[in-house]
């Protein structure tokens, strides 16, 4: 019995056996199998070619290098394989999509401060091949002596990433407002003028994981002019403050600066400490006599930059001169040291767009002569940056929307004066009313949410009581402004609500030149698919008070080729109470006529609040492309 259990044992343990063996085999050739499909199917990788992609509303942004760190790091080892084998082909199909992935990215940083305020430089350097192109505008808070809105400087920059490492930059400032308080026992304001153009260079010397140190030079030329006037078509004269005659002075002056900046980032924080010299002529005039000037100015900046979220960034800079010249004088003609101090906030619109304002002490706009105060004061004026990097590309993944409703969208803000245009679109608007009163517009979309534009307008002649109407529009002269409209906020399910901000400054080419700063927040309400009601406050802000007004629209749309706008703007300051009624004609796919009946003293920003005393009859073509 124990015998006949055992050989029955002995056969199920075989058995086992057999039936292992077997399952091993068969997993085997199915391995096989596998694997020679896997070496005769080949991966094929291929770009998604839609740029609107259905799906979830994901917030897509790029990791920073601390972000993205982990406590146990992968390590990655290089396969020795034959080119011939199929799977280096494999790694490598894997390898060539990593590389444009990362490129994509690349292309979408986050917006890298290159100043702390444009006395205080960081160590930072734009991407190889980055381009961005900026205008720059400081102004007091009020005319002063000057008269106009305030005492201005404008600038453009242009800057370039020759690599990594070295940033290019090229630039021109301007500023001849009359001096904004008058010098001593002098009758009236001293005319003023500086001029900038000169480049720049950034290099960046060391770049490690926490901190980076880079050497900044610029080289200008700074033509200096004062007394006499410096208006276009002026004729008034004014004693200089170089030697107190009553003629003009202009003097050319070859300066420059150098610094080094040292930038440490801790987290979404950023620390500079900034030594500097800046190259400045010690004295100025002409034959008929001279006097001091800044002269050389040695000292040290701080900065601090805090990155609230992916939009919004806060900045602040001190410069504290120590050494050698000055940077300030008063209506005494007397020159001192002053503290320089910046303190804004950087919005990035989106991949191409940046806009910023800020408040300081610095007048000048040029990295010699950012150290300076406004000429005759060191009193606190505020600024404003628009900043464009036409070389950022639109992300791999965005958000999904609705072409048709984009399309609507811009034409609601087209009616409404604001023009909203697609990324690359261009619009140019010619208008003429019955007195001869004609304007230009040209706008340009650098961005889905951002567009450009520039405009002229020549009011016909006539005289006029109204105070604004005689010193910023001067019927009879041209007026030349520019500004753009930002869409900020858009909810499609509340009456497909959007709300935008158009800013504009610009001033008329008269004898004297005062400016103004024209501001409207257009909001915007689908009521149903005939009828869009728009409602926006309007402000223009002036030396010698503020305009403002409320608009109040209603676009209905009686077929796809044609509306009627009837619009009111209720004064509410200083302003007047005007209208109009539109009849819109869309001609062809380009080609917008418009034919409509105001009271408006001229189409264009400030002549809207302001009344004519006859209504007039205007006409308007537009043409996109």
């Amino acid at each position: 019995m124990n015998l006949f259990k055992s050989k029955i044992s002995s056969n199920c343990v075989y058995l086992i056996i057999l039936i292992i063996v077997s399952i091993t085999n068969e997993n085997k050739i199915k391995s096989s199998e596998i694997y020679n499909s896997n070496k005769n199917d080949k991966i094929e990788w291929k770009p998604i070619e839609e740029e609107n992609i259905e799906g979830d509303d994901i917030d897509w942004y790029i990791l920073d290098e601390e972000e993205n760190k982990k406590e146990d790091e992968v390590k990655w080892l290089q396969i020795q394989v034959e080119e011939k084998d199929e799977k280096i082909k494999f790694i490598k199909n894997i390898e060539n999509n990593i590389k444009r992935s990362n490129e994509i990215k690349k292309s979408n940083n986050r917006f890298i401060l290159l100043n702390k305020g444009k006395s205080i430089p960081t160590a930072s350097t734009l991407k190889n091949g980055e381009l961005r192109i900026e205008t720059n505008t400081v102004s007091s808070f009020s005319s002063g002596n000057s008269g106009g809105i305030g005492n201005q400087n404008y600038s453009g920059l242009i800057q370039y990433g020759l690599n990594s490492q070295i940033t290019l930059g090229i630039f021109y400032t301007e500023a001849d407002d009359p001096l904004f308080k008058k010098i001593g026992q002098y009758n009236e304001s001293s005319a003023n003028l500086w001029t900038n153009f000169g480049g720049n260079i950034k290099y960046k010397i060391l770049n490690k994981e926490y901190y980076k140190i880079s050497i900044d030079g610029s080289i200008e030329n700074w033509k200096v002019g004062s007394g006499g006037c410096f208006g276009y078509n002026c004729t008034s004269n004014s004693k200089n403050i170089f030697n107190s005659k009553n003629e003009k002075i202009l003097n050319n002056n070859l300066i420059g600066s150098i610094s080094l900046p040292i930038t440490y980032k801790l987290d979404n924080k950023e620390f500079s400490i900034v030594p500097k010299l800046s190259i400045l002529p010690k004295n100025q005039g002409n034959h008929n006599g001279k006097r001091n000037f800044y002269g050389n100015n040695l000292g040290i900046g701080l900065g601090i930059s805090n990155k609230h979220t992916k939009n919004i960034t806060t900045f602040y800079s001190y410069y504290i001169p120590i050494i050698y010249g000055y940077n300030s004088f008063n209506s005494n003609l007397e020159y001192s040291k002053e503290n320089v101090y910046t303190a804004g906030l950087n919005y990035n619109i989106d991949h191409k767009i940046t806009l910023e304002g800020y408040l300081t002490n610095s007048f000048g706009l040029t990295p010699s002569t950012s150290i300076l105060t406004m000429p005759s004061t060191k009193q606190i004026i505020y600024g404003g940056r628009f900043i464009y990097t036409p070389t950022n590309k639109r992300n791999s993944i965005i958000k999904s929307q609705d072409k048709e409703s984009k399309k609507q969208n811009n034409q609601i803000y087209k009616n409404n004066n604001i023009n909203l245009l697609n990324e690359r679109e261009t619009e140019i608007v010619y208008g003429v009313d019955n007195k001869g009163t004609q304007n230009i517009i040209v706008s340009r979309g650098f961005s889905d949410n951002f567009t450009f534009e520039i405009a002229t307008e020549n009011i016909s002649k006539k005289n006029y009581d109204n105070k604004y109407i005689k010193t910023y529009l001067q019927p009879g002269n041209p007026s030349i402004r520019g500004g753009g409209t930002v869409l900020y906020n858009t909810k499609k399910d509340f009456y497909n609500l959007k709300n935008s901000l158009r800013m504009t400054f610009g001033r008329v080419l008269g004898k004297t030149r005062p400016g103004y700063l024209f501001a409207e927040l257009a909001n915007s309400l689908d009521i149903n698919e005939f009828i869009t009601m728009n409602v926006n406050p309007k402000f223009a802000f002036t030396g010698d008070g503020t305009l403002s007004s409320l608009g109040l629209n209603v676009i209905y749309n009686l077929n796809n080729r044609m509306s009627i706008i009837p619009n009111i703007n209720k004064a509410i300051g200083n302003s007047d109470n005007t209208y109009s009624l539109n009849l819109e004609r869309k001609i062809t796919k380009e080609t917008k006529l418009s034919l409509g009946i105001s009271n408006y003293l001229s189409n264009n920003d400030m002549g809207q609040l302001l009344k004519d005393d006859k209504l007039n009859y205007k006409f308007k073509v537009s043409y996109n492309f």
